[in-house]
């Protein structure tokens, strides 16, 4: 997260490419920076591309969930899901998020769900944490 705040800093009228953004957001979800990061999940939802929406989504659907809000967070995971399937490296925790949230609410749908993922993704790390 820092790195890429100090090349923001050093370069402030650069274009940022999507890969950066995402990583960014991404950086800032692994330090628990929620803070800085909540504004920019919003920006990114808003107005980035599909790839940044569908990263974006699962992030603040992390965010929702670890906030104790399993309804929010439940939204944003089956959103993503089911509105940007084309990313594969996305589709498979939003799966397994919505899944859980799910179970916890105990909804008979998360069944579907796991086997969803384990039809579409068998070697993904989401679907390894199934067994």
């Amino acid at each position: 997260a820092r790195a890429y705040e100090r090349m923001r800093q050093d370069i402030p009228n650069a274009k940022v490419d999507e890969n950066g953004e995402i990583g960014y957001l991404r950086a800032l979800a692994a330090t628990g920076e929620q803070a800085k990061l909540a504004p920019l999940l919003d920006k990114a939802i808003a107005e980035g591309t599909r790839h940044a929406v569908a990263v974006a989504q699962v992030l603040r659907g992390n965010l929702r969930l670890a906030a104790g809000d399993t309804e929010g967070a439940l939204l944003d995971f089956l959103r993503t899901s089911e509105f940007y399937k084309e990313f594969k490296d996305v589709r498979p925790e939003a799966l397994y998020q919505a899944m859980l949230c799910m179970e916890k609410m105990k909804n008979t749908g998360a069944e579907a769900l796991k086997m969803a993922l384990r039809d579409e993704f068998p070697g993904n790390e989401f679907t390894k944490k199934l067994n």
